[in-house]
């Protein structure tokens, strides 16, 4: 008789990358737990997610014989499952922030756009988007002169992580003028730790909120008048053709 067919390859979710496993459980400081769950038949994202947590909580470690995850690990793992669930997908866009002008200019000029620590899973799922957010359109609200500036891409570099700033100092001083303080002076720490570099796809002269509103949705939460970050792949292109018929 023929040999049987060989098993089927793990599978992996839609957007998870090879690594991601191990990415996931190193930056939620589980990484001694990684082997472990590969010997108990958890070797993907997926997996991990798709394992009830008595079960997690009663795996044992084939090897050892020990319990993979005490209550502490494993309270850690499902809250970091939680915080990387709350952005489920990756939006087609995403717009960024300034209060001000000064914050305005120095995104620009630094190419670095940020987040508060309350939405490190908004630049976590573009870093882990494929292509690290290479498709993903950028914008930056303007909040002081109502107006968006447009269109930019993700430009991670190799390490860029939403849980430590590209830029320790970036945001700290104000008015910004156009120079970064000078290394080893001492700066307060940025309120905007999730960063993101990013590149222009195509320089366009901002649109005025009288335009950019009538695509973006105006109502995130503790932050009058600043459009909701996230916009679907129409809105994008949209508010891209507003962009270029202004261009043009």
């Amino acid at each position: 008789p023929p040999p049987p067919p060989p098993p089927p390859a793990p599978v992996v979710s839609r957007q998870e990358a090879p690594d991601a496993f191990s990415s996931f459980l190193a930056e939620a400081g589980l990484g001694r737990v990684e082997e472990p769950l590969k010997r108990c038949g958890i070797s993907t994202l997926q997996q991990l997610r798709d394992t009830p947590a008595a079960a997690l909580k009663a795996a044992v470690d084939p090897q050892t014989g020990a319990r993979v995850l005490a209550v502490g690990p494993l309270s850690k793992l499902r809250a970091a499952l939680r915080e990387q669930d709350s952005v489920t997908d990756v939006p087609a866009g995403v717009v960024f922030a300034a209060s001000d002008g000064d914050a305005c200019a120095e995104c620009l000029d630094r190419r670095l756009f940020a987040f508060p620590a309350s939405h490190a899973s908004v630049v976590k799922a573009i870093l882990a988007a494929p292509d690290r957010g290479a498709s993903i359109r950028v914008f930056l609200w303007d909040a002081s002169r109502k107006r968006l500036h447009g269109i930019f891409r993700p430009d991670a570099s190799e390490g860029d992580s939403a849980d430590v700033p590209v830029v320790s100092s970036a945001f700290t001083s104000a008015p910004w003028t156009g120079v970064a303080p000078p290394p080893g002076k001492a700066t307060a720490p940025t309120k905007f730790p999730c960063q993101l570099r990013v590149a222009p796809v195509r320089a366009f002269e901002p649109l005025p909120a009288t335009l950019a509103g009538s695509v973006l949705t105006f109502e995130r939460p503790g932050c009058a008048g600043a459009p909701a970050y996230d916009l679907t792949a129409e809105q994008v292109a949209t508010v891209s053709r507003l962009f270029m018929t202004r261009g043009a």
